[in-house]
């Protein structure tokens, strides 16, 4: 009797451990119109979307008619037959995702709607998001622009089109993107802009086009890739593309731009980042290596322990005077243990309570320049510097150097997140 009631008892506490798993499981959600849409929107579930057309716009009171995705994480979209997400104002989005992780849109159509003459906007924005996937969707115009894509890592688009948009296909700032078996078909076809724009617009960003289809597009470049100073601030690898009646010249389908910097093929001749790089690499000791043999990742985000970690290897490894360490989550077998202990004791950055110093918080721009600037010993910024927010005087004294040149020292680009190239750059300026 004594055997058969542990037994018993083991199975009742397996089960007990197993239940918070089971209750952890991503709900799958089924939807039929925009508002019930919107209502099953949240992290960790799938919604499913009934065939029909989904009208996102709420009126003209409304204060943003886009189907807005913000902070979600592991979220799936899914249309079953065809789904059209249509935002009938043309001066908004139809969609827009931000600071999201881990979302898939799949089997969607987004425009805004099959009617003469052009918009103001674009059909879907992706700002400082990573893990994203547009799978088997069509973005067409009248959006003046199918997609941009700023401050992203790990964006995937798979057996999708973008199509008949006014100015262009693709805007991409400071993105990894990949785009494969994809068709770009018509667009630019807006004379009074389109020849403002190439095709695709990509600065500071790593694309790769596999298998995919351009054609009929009206834009007089395929890529406009260069930065301010006339450098390639991107990387971009073509492999199996089809290019057929477009406006640009046919020298320009063959363009590759695989150029190796130490061993990265995504670090392009050129960029504003490049020697930054270089020196990453070649510093004693090491600042940082690439994510693998091949690939530096320039467009990743950077976490706080990696960032303090990055300064105190640039400052030559200096050993921490030995004091307690306050942080439950920092432990001496984590490799940034002593790159923690030495930046807090220099008071280059606290933890984000007493107890917790949050390494794997993702870092801004704000925050790199602040430690930067905090590590040199706060040297004097402009006298009319604000003084009103935590990183006003780095701003002000990054400003006033005038040779952190990076698109992060741009006021509007203050709290986005700071990519890999941008880290090793302000610290190759500051300190190297």
């Amino acid at each position: 009797m004594k055997k058969v009631l542990s037994v018993l008892l083991i199975l009742a506490l397996c089960l007990a451990l197993c239940l918070p798993a089971l209750a952890a499981e991503p709900e799958t959600l089924r939807v039929t119109t925009a508002s019930q849409l919107l209502a099953a929107l949240g992290s960790n579930r799938t919604v499913v979307l009934a065939e029909g057309v989904y009208d996102l716009h709420r009126g003209d009171w409304a204060e943003n008619n886009a189907l807005m995705l913000e902070g979600l994480e592991h979220l799936t979209l899914r249309g079953e037959g065809r789904v059209e997400l249509m935002n009938e104002s043309r001066s908004e989005l139809v969609l827009s995702l931000f600071e999201c992780k881990d979302v898939t849109l799949e089997n969607l159509i987004m425009g805004h709607g099959e009617l003469p003459g052009g918009c103001d906007e674009g059909v879907a924005e992706v700002n400082a998001s990573s893990g994203i996937v547009f799978r088997n969707c069509e973005l067409y115009g009248c959006g003046k622009q199918g997609l941009y894509a700023h401050g992203n890592s790990s964006l995937l688009l798979e057996d999708c089109v973008i199509r008949d948009c006014s100015c262009n296909a693709m805007g991409l700032y400071a993105a990894d993107v990949i785009a494969r078996n994809c068709r770009f078909e018509y667009n630019g076809y807006d004379e009074a802009w389109s020849k403002y724009y190439a095709c695709i617009n990509a600065w500071f960003s790593a694309l790769r086009l596999i298998d995919c289809s351009f054609r009929y597009n009206s834009n007089p470049h395929f890529l406009n890739h260069q930065d301010s100073k006339g450098g390639e601030s991107s990387t971009m690898n073509l492999s199996g593309c089809v290019f057929e009646d477009n406006a640009w010249p046919a020298a320009e389908n063959l363009f590759v731009g695989v150029k190796e910097v130490g061993g990265f093929e995504d670090v392009p001749v050129g960029a504003y980042y490049t020697e930054a790089v270089r020196w990453a690499k070649t510093a004693e000791p090491v600042v940082t290596k690439g994510v693998d043999a091949s690939h530096f990742a320039p467009c990743d985000r950077v976490t706080r322990g990696q960032a303090v970690t990055f300064l105190w290897r640039a400052m030559g490894e200096p050993e921490p005077s030995g004091g307690e360490n306050p942080f439950t989550d920092v432990k001496e077998s984590d490799y940034f243990y002593k790159s923690v202990l030495w930046a807090v004791e220099q008071g280059i950055t606290n933890g984000t309570s007493a107890t917790e110093f949050s390494p794997a918080q993702t870092c801004s721009n704000a925050h790199i320049l602040t430690f930067v600037w905090r590590c040199l010993g706060k040297p004097e910024a402009t006298e009319d510097s604000p003084g009103k927010d935590w990183y006003s005087d780095a701003y002000a004294w990054a400003e006033r150097r005038g040779d952190l040149e990076a698109p992060g020292i741009w006021s509007d680009s203050l709290m986005s997140i700071c990519p890999r190239c941008d880290v090793v750059y302000y610290l190759w300026r500051a300190l190297a």
